[in-house]
């Protein structure tokens, strides 16, 4: 259950990597509506609003600090290189907004994709946000899709086609460069 923090693991005990719950927001909601049990969801949606309210970056709409230090009252972990992202993975503001009809996730949740595509490189990957490491060039290899996923549905919300566009290019550069021709991806690429 979420704590005041917004946390949904028991991994929140010192610092936690807020994109934890981004990720998972697919499964938790799928998880409500397959038992009718609303606990999920909005355990979800309480650690989406957290995250809206407590984690943004002060001038950087849609950027969101990605750790929070629980030991320090939940203040965002600032300390770090790059510790900031959009966080749009797992499109959890959008699913908490369609859970709670909450107008201020549904807003978030474009601001998150606007600066998603504001971010992309030229490839479609976002290596200036963690965990890609553009000084060794090491792309996570399962990162760049959830966050060209959540563009779709950012996409499929708005009909916005600079969202639509932005995936597309994800989708090309892993089907052309990262992909081997049996399907496998790397883990270290």
């Amino acid at each position: 259950l979420p704590t005041r923090l917004g946390c949904i693991t028991d991994a929140c005990d010192g610092v936690e990597d807020l994109s934890d719950v981004s990720d998972s927001a697919y499964g938790i909601f799928a998880l409500t509506a397959a038992t009718g049990d609303s606990t999920y969801a909005d355990a979800a949606s309480s650690s989406a609003r957290y995250q809206l309210e407590h984690m943004a970056v002060a001038g950087q709409p849609g950027l969101f600090w990605n750790m929070l230090n629980k030991s320090e009252g939940g203040r965002p972990l600032t300390g770090i290189a790059q510790p900031f992202r959009s966080q749009i993975e797992g499109s959890l503001f959008l699913q908490a907004y369609q859970h709670t009809k909450d107008e201020a996730l549904l807003a978030g949740f474009i601001a998150q994709a606007d600066a998603t595509v504001g971010y992309q490189d030229e490839l479609g990957l976002w290596m200036l946000w963690t965990p890609n490491e553009i000084s060794t060039g090491y792309l996570h290899p399962r990162y760049n899709l959830w966050y060209a996923f959540s563009l779709v549905d950012a996409y499929d919300t708005t009909h916005n086609a600079s969202y639509l566009d932005a995936a597309v290019r994800t989708a090309r550069f892993y089907a052309t460069s990262v992909q081997q021709p049996d399907g496998t991806i790397w883990y270290k690429t």
